[in-house]
């Protein structure tokens, strides 16, 4: 019994004591290459949502393309009607391809705002031949939120 007890302890201890030890991380680094990494994604968003409009807003202002006939805005027939298509699915895909980057930075610039440094005290349990006892001490750490 002493021995399972014996190395039960020595387990504890050893978890313990390399529980402690952590790399250290530069905070503010890696908080400047999440904003970095926002701005990036915000500009080029706003540049394919930008350019997505201008796909889907120009066939419309073409004045040789004649809508208002009996057969629809989507005629297939003809190399107008193709290219105007070709431009109104360009158009879908770069807007949508824009938004997700505008959401990706938004979502880069939160990560960036939930890594802080952390200061709290911490307790510590340790055991004697004779009793229990706790330490309380200062710690430091890094707190990052993912969400």
């Amino acid at each position: 019994m002493k021995k399972i007890f014996s190395l039960l302890l020595l387990l504890t201890w050893g978890i313990i004591a390399w529980n402690q030890q952590t790399p250290g991380r530069d905070v503010q680094a890696e908080k400047e290459r999440y904003l970095r990494k926002s701005r990036t994604q915000n500009i080029a968003g706003w540049i394919l949502v930008s350019a997505g409009a201008v796909c889907l807003i120009a066939p419309s202002l073409d004045g040789g393309s004649e809508q208002n006939n009996e057969e629809g805005w989507f005629n297939f027939s003809g190399l107008e009607r193709t290219l105007d298509t070709y431009a109104y699915l360009t158009g879908v895909v770069l807007a949508g391809g824009g938004i997700g980057l505008l959401v990706a930075s938004a979502g880069n610039r939160k990560k960036a705002a939930a890594i802080s440094i952390v200061v709290k005290t911490e307790k510590a349990e340790f055991y004697t031949l004779s009793a229990g006892h706790r330490k309380i001490f200062p710690a430091a750490g890094i707190r990052i939120q993912f969400n």
